[in-house]
Parts: C-alpha cells; structure tokens; sequence
C-alpha cells in the first residue's frame, strides 16, 4: 500500500494489480484499448443512425415537395378548366340570346382533332 497516493498493490503468480483508494481495480492497458474501441464502435453506430434519420428525412422532405408540386399542378388545371368553363358558359349563353331573339347563331366552327 502506498501510505501517499493511497493506492493498494496486489500481487499474484500471473500480474500485479492497483487499486485506487476507493477499492477499485486501476484497469489494464487491454481493458482501457477494449473500452476504447467499444466507444469508437459505439460513436459509429450512432453516426450511422444519424446519416439514416438525415437521410429518411430528406426523403420526406422530396416527398412532401413533390406532392406540393402535384397540388399547385392540379389547381393550376382547374383554374385553367374553370377559365374555359366560364368561357363556354358565356359562349353558350351569347347563342341563347341569339336563339331567343330569333337570330340564327353562325355554324360552328369543326372540331381541331385530337393530338
């Protein structure tokens, strides 16, 4: 026992082993080299995790992106389809007009075909 540092020396056929003052054994070089790789391993597990959750959420984000972008293309069509609606709606109502007042409407025009 070292009366100064406190630390008790205990010695076998095999090693020699410290222990602090509070009764616990000092580790070995190859306990502190396992527990230090056991860290490194556990720091890269963790590293990994975090590269999977940024990348599950990027790919959360170009989903939500893309579904925005489809919900501004399908109002788009409708505001485009609501335009030539009211367009019709005033073309056809302009040809009542005409028929209530006994005009004979122009023929109409033949329909573009189809792309």
């Amino acid at each position: 026992m070292s009366p100064v540092l406190g630390i008790r020396f205990v010695v076998t056929p095999e090693t020699m082993e410290l222990y602090r003052p509070d009764g616990r054994r000092f580790e070995t070089f190859a306990e502190l080299s396992q527990r230090a790789e056991a860290e490194r391993q556990r720091a890269e597990a963790e590293r990994q995790r975090a590269e999977a959750e940024r990348q599950r959420a990027e790919a959360e984000r170009q989903r939500a992106e893309a579904e925005r972008q489809a919900r501004e293309r399908a109002l788009a069509e409708m505001a485009q389809e609501r335009q030539v609606n009211a367009a019709l709606r005033a073309e056809l109502e302009r040809l009542q007009r005409q028929l209530a007042e006994g005009r004979v409407p122009p023929p109409l025009p033949e329909p573009l075909p189809e792309a």
